[in-house]
């Protein structure tokens, strides 16, 4: 679903850990580390939400909304119609199927989700010249 997502191009620099901005911190004392995580506990429902808030998910929701307003005009665009197009929803009912827990609450379905994380620390980068 991440793939299909629409991010802005920036959002390669959060993909790839600030490795590129990282490269160009002018500092001796500079230090990264790929391996922090972040446990959460919640339920199904609580990532779905989650997702909701993702630009490229967003992005993409809108362009597909837009497309169906141009096939067949703002005012004829159904709930179904939105629903068909929303990676967000196929994802749900795929994960539900695969669990075998498509008549459960959203809610009801815990989750432990571990976000990876990175940490970049430096001191005050150093000036391009002294004068």
């Amino acid at each position: 679903m991440y793939d299909t997502c629409t991010f802005h191009p920036r959002r390669k620099h959060i993909d790839n850990h600030y490795s590129q901005i990282y490269d160009f911190i002018k500092s001796t004392h500079k230090t990264r580390n790929d391996s922090v995580k972040i446990k959460k506990q919640g339920n199904l429902r609580d990532f779905v939400q989650y997702i909701t808030t993702w630009s490229g998910y967003r992005s993409y929701m809108t362009t597909k909304q837009e497309e169906l307003s141009e096939l067949h005009g703002k005012n004829n665009v159904t709930d179904t119609m939105i629903a068909d197009v929303d990676i967000l929803a196929k994802f749900v009912k795929k994960i539900q199927a695969e669990w075998k827990i498509e008549d459960f609450e959203l809610q009801s379905i815990p989750l432990d989700i571990i976000f990876d994380c990175f940490v970049i620390l430096s001191e005050r980068p150093l000036p391009d010249s002294v004068e």
